[in-house]
């Protein structure tokens, strides 16, 4: 009786080569890997630190509890800082402070929404505009620190890396629906009747 040779034995040294991990190819999904969560790591924490700023304004400045105090003496205080710029100067009187309240119950809301928005990756573009415009506007009124320098930074490092920011968001996922559906009705018809036939027969 003939015997089946074994499997192993019919591999070439071509076939071998050709199976072997290139060490190239896994060094760059690595790389690849790393970037990606950076940039996912780095959308949460931007996320996180925009609803503390929302959060904390109640929790230890009292905006809702007192409301208008705190603002108003962060105002005045602007006003008076030779470091801002009449024409904003000239916008925190005439618009803020004459809407006070407005204001007041408005950005510790916006914070909040916009921060958990970008966390979970969803509309990321237009909130990371939202937290740009506020952050912009609170340098405008004489203040920079730590965070301050954090969040302005990470915002642009952020769209630099665009692709990867909306990375295991909603966002990509919804996209990945749409584009999936796109592709869905713009196949020929029998392409689609043949894959309707075979998830049948499974």
């Amino acid at each position: 009786m003939e015997r089946t040779p074994h499997l192993e034995n019919t591999m070439t040294p071509g076939t071998f080569h050709h199976h072997t991990l290139n060490p190239r190819v896994n060094f760059e999904t690595v790389v690849n890997t790393a970037s990606l969560l950076f940039f996912v790591v780095l959308r949460c924490a931007y996320g996180l630190a925009w609803i503390m700023a929302g959060v904390t304004k109640e929790t230890e400045k009292h905006w809702w509890s007192e409301p208008g105090l705190f603002l108003r003496q962060y105002l005045l205080e602007a006003l008076d800082k030779p470091n801002v710029v009449e024409p904003y100067k000239h916008f925190l009187r005439i618009v803020v402070m004459e809407n006070l309240l407005i204001f007041n119950y408005t950005i510790p809301v916006v914070q909040v929404i916009a921060g958990a928005l970008i966390m979970i990756g969803l509309f990321t573009l237009p909130m990371l505009f939202v937290c740009l415009f506020m952050h912009i506007n609170f340098v405008l009124s004489g203040n920079m620190n730590e965070i301050s320098l954090f969040l302005y930074t990470a915002v642009f490092v952020l769209f630099i890396g665009w692709s990867k920011t909306i990375s295991m968001s909603v966002d990509a996922r919804l996209k990945s629906t749409r584009l999936r559906r796109q592709g869905t009705q713009l196949a020929p018809a029998g392409v689609a009747d043949s894959e309707i036939a075979v998830n049948m027969r499974a």
